[in-house]
């Protein structure tokens, strides 16, 4: 990074991987940074996948249910989330290391309730909502135009 911080070099590596060290080591309390990431991501490679046996009963629904996922954005968020966490905690306990912290007794996990996905649960509703009103807009419609037969 000290080559990428003085210029005429680049460093390609994992996206989150970078985005952990910049964020703790190269960005200030105000969020400003002097390293630029390119806009390209390109997808990981095949050492890092999963491997499933083809004929596995589980397979279809295994790879829908990452692709939907993805799609929706959650594993960009919570990865997000992730390296916010981490580097919040590494300043304010002032750590050096690289790894994770190992967790203690005081550590306190919150689980997720409804609450938490409050705002998930209304874009569906309303989602459908929208959606059984264009129905029955294009229905109606349908009734009113006559039919020309060629």
């Amino acid at each position: 990074m000290r080559l990428v911080l003085a210029g005429q070099y680049s460093f390609i590596t994992t996206k989150f991987q970078s985005d952990y060290v910049v964020a703790s080591r190269y960005t200030d309390r105000f969020g400003y940074t002097p390293i630029h990431s390119s806009a390209t991501i390109y997808p990981k490679f095949a050492g890092t996948s999963w491997a499933v046996r083809k004929g596995a009963p589980f397979r279809r629904r295994m790879t829908s249910m990452t692709q939907r996922l993805i799609e929706a954005g959650l594993i960009t968020h919570w990865l997000k989330d992730v390296i916010a966490t981490r580097v919040r905690h590494q300043r304010t306990n002032n750590i050096s290391s690289p790894h994770w912290p190992r967790p203690s007794q005081d550590d306190q996990l919150v689980e997720l309730s409804l609450e938490h996905l409050k705002g998930g649960f209304i874009l569906l509703v309303v989602g459908h909502c929208l959606a059984c009103l264009t129905l029955l807009g294009e229905l109606r419609l349908v009734r009113r135009v006559p039919h020309r037969t060629l």
